[in-house]
């Protein structure tokens, strides 16, 4: 289920307007949806307005799809962000965008190589790489849907930490994450 869907060119207008956040948030509730505390609405209010910023590309094309909080089935999660479109030779693509509000992250060599420290919720946490949370999502949602499978439709995962400072790159660069950045 998407919480949220609308060409490039009305995703920039509700942002523009300021009314984004307010969408998404009584589309939530209109699904019976959980969701939309105050700290969610304020992420999407500070994160969709750098990916309005991101996406204002002549290169992208206006008819481009935005896809937000689009609930995974059979799971929890919630993708933040996606856009999907057709490339020059006509191949559709999604694009996975996990957004992150961090000012830095701290490695972590746990055994499965893939969490980070990082300030979330008001504390101090261990939680998945954005790297490999991106990818775990595209994983899961080529696993479900057989269109995408059967159609050979591209998933391009990748994480956007708009906050982050770059004087602590290095910990989500690490080694240790390679394979899910890369991916």
């Amino acid at each position: 289920m998407i919480i949220y869907s609308a060409t490039k060119r009305q995703f920039k207008e509700d942002v523009v307007l300021n009314r984004i956040s307010d969408l998404i948030r009584n589309n939530l509730k209109e699904h019976g949806l959980s969701g939309g505390s105050i700290s969610e609405y304020r992420s999407w209010q500070n994160s969709l307005h750098f990916m309005r910023d991101v996406i204002d590309d002549p290169e992208i094309p206006e008819n481009v799809m935005v896809a937000i909080e689009y609930q995974i089935p059979g799971t929890s999660k919630r993708v933040d962000f996606m856009m999907i479109g057709a490339d020059q030779s006509g191949h559709i693509n999604i694009m996975i965008i996990e957004l992150k509000q961090w000012y830095r992250a701290e490695k972590v060599a746990d055994e499965m190589l893939h969490s980070v420290r990082a300030y979330t919720g008001n504390a101090y946490r261990i939680v998945s790489h954005p790297s490999y949370q991106a990818y775990s999502y595209a994983v899961l949602i080529k696993n479900f849907s057989d269109q995408i499978q059967n159609e050979h439709i591209s998933i391009i995962p990748c994480a956007y930490l708009h906050n982050y400072d770059p004087n602590y790159i290095n910990a989500l660069n690490d080694e240790i994450y390679k394979v899910w950045y890369d991916e």
